[in-house]
C-alpha cells in the first residue's frame, strides 16, 4: 500500500466520539461521525457510511465502539481492509490519527474526540544531572575543643583563688596541729604535776593562774 502525508484533523463535532475524514476516494475531505456502537462502511446506501467507489464491497467493513476504544474488522470484502498499512484478520483496534485503507484508492484517517488518557511516568532524577553552581559551599560542623592536660596551680597568678582541695588540706593540717599541741601541753601539765608533787607548777610564777582558774573547785595547793 501506498503511503501519504497526515494533514491536520478537522476540529471535532460536540456529540461524537469518534469520526473518519476521507483522505483518498470520490469525495476526499469528507468527514463521518461515528454515533452509533456499530459502523458499516461499503457501497450500499444501507451503510451508515457511504463511499462509492469500485474498490469497495456492498458491506466493506465496520467500526464498532468498545468502551472508550475502536476497533474495525473486515466483512468479507473482496479487496481486503488495512490498518496503517496492515490487512484486518480480525478486529483491529484504532488509535486517534489511524490511517483505514480499503482496497487501493479509498483510505480514511481515524480521529477520536475522547483519547483515553494514560500517565505517563516521569523521568528519573539523578542528583548529578541537578545545577547545583548556586548553592553555597557546605561547612564542616567544628570541632569540640581538646582538653589539654596541665598541673594544678600551674598558670594561677599570685592572686587568684586557690583550688577547694587545696583549702580543705590548710584546714585539716591545721586541726592536726592543733590537736597535736594539745596533746603536748597536756602531756607536760601530767608531766610537771607529778614532779615533786606539783610544787614546781602550781607553786612557782604560775600560782596566780592556777588560783584564778582552779579557785572556786577547792584547789589549794600545799606550797614550802
Amino acid at each position: 500500500m501506498n503511503d501519504f502525508t497526515l494533514s491536520p484533523p478537522p476540529m471535532p463535532t460536540p456529540g461524537s466520539a469518534a469520526y473518519v475524514v476521507v483522505e483518498r476516494g470520490p469525495a476526499p475531505d469528507t468527514r463521518y461521525d461515528i454515533t452509533a456502537v456499530t459502523n458499516t462502511i461499503g457501497r450500499s446506501p444501507q451503510n451508515e457510511i457511504v463511499i462509492n467507489d469500485p474498490e469497495m464491497s456492498r458491506r466493506h467493513a465496520q467500526i464498532v465502539q468498545q468502551g472508550d476504544h475502536f476497533v474495525v474488522s473486515d466483512l468479507g470484502s473482496t479487496n481486503g481492509t488495512f490498518v496503517n498499512g496492515q490487512r484486518c484478520t480480525g478486529a483491529t483496534s484504532l488509535r486517534h490519527g489511524d490511517r483505514i485503507e480499503f482496497g487501493d484508492t479509498v483510505s480514511l484517517l481515524f480521529y477520536q474526540t475522547a483519547v483515553p488518557y494514560q500517565t505517563m511516568p516521569s523521568p528519573p532524577v539523578h542528583l548529578e544531572d541537578e545545577d547545583t553552581a548556586d548553592l553555597p559551599p557546605v561547612k564542616p560542623p567544628p570541632r569540640p575543643p581538646v582538653a589539654v592536660p596541665y598541673a594544678q596551680d600551674q598558670y594561677l597568678p599570685a592572686d587568684a583563688e586557690q583550688p577547694a582541695g587545696r583549702s580543705n588540706r590548710l584546714a585539716l593540717g591545721c586541726v592536726l596541729a592543733l590537736v597535736l599541741l594539745t596533746c603536748c601541753c597536756g602531756i607536760m601539765l601530767v608531766v610537771l604535776d607529778s614532779y615533786q608533787q606539783g610544787q614546781y607548777l602550781y607553786c612557782g610564777g604560775l600560782r596566780p593562774l592556777w588560783e584564778l582558774v582552779l579557785g572556786p573547785l577547792g584547789f589549794n595547793p600545799l606550797c614550802p
